[in-house]
């Protein structure tokens, strides 16, 4: 691609679709949070303060100690969910923050990606992203081709929430909340006097 204009002005087949990818996001990381929050045995109010926002598949990861914590096994693969995730947050992020361009004298949509790096044809090294923006060829099929990908991972995403929150009673019964004990030499009623000389 040599010449490209930046545009604003898409098709609304593709503002349909890019908001289904966004939209559909929310709920992936939401059922995420949700099912961190359970395997912890905290509330969401107190999960949102103590559990930071990782990316997804950081998450992914947590959950997976949690589940190793309290000895449980889960139907979902994990494995497959994390990278799965990861490549479906690239996609995310490139809909969520690349700008579109469009080509000189022509219809042609691509979006313009400045992460990572890419391999021109007939050059031996990789290029910057960042020095050298990549275009990506993006048609309404493409776009609802990754869509229907997105919306797959977060179905397997909203199982192991649902998983999770199957598990939820059995969680409280095996392990239920510990009250605080102090030690004895900690907690007196009154202070004790020494006898002074």
């Amino acid at each position: 691609m040599k010449t490209a204009y930046l545009t604003v002005k898409l098709p609304d087949s593709y503002f349909v679709e890019i908001g289904k990818i966004i939209t559909y996001w929310a709920s992936i990381e939401h059922h995420l949070k949700a099912a961190t929050y359970l395997l912890s045995g905290v509330d969401p109010a107190v999960g949102r303060l103590a559990v930071r926002e990782p990316r997804v598949s950081d998450h992914v990861t947590l959950i997976e100690d949690l589940v190793g914590t309290r000895k449980i096994k889960l139907r979902t693969n994990l494995s497959t969910l994390r990278t799965r995730l990861a490549i479906a947050s690239i996609w995310r992020d490139k809909f969520a923050h690349c700008p579109w361009v469009r080509p000189e004298k022509s219809r042609a949509l691509y979006v313009r990606v400045t992460k990572a790096k890419w391999q021109a044809k007939g050059e031996s090294a990789a290029i910057k992203n960042i020095i050298r923006p990549k275009g990506e060829h993006m048609t309404i099929r493409r776009l609802r081709g990754i869509r229907k990908w997105i919306m797959r991972v977060g179905l397997m995403v909203e199982i192991l929430y649902l998983e999770t929150l199957a598990l939820e009673r059995a969680f409280r019964d095996k392990f239920p909340p510990q009250p605080l004990v102090y030690p004895k030499r900690l907690i007196r009623s009154s202070p004790k006097r020494r006898n002074q000389p």
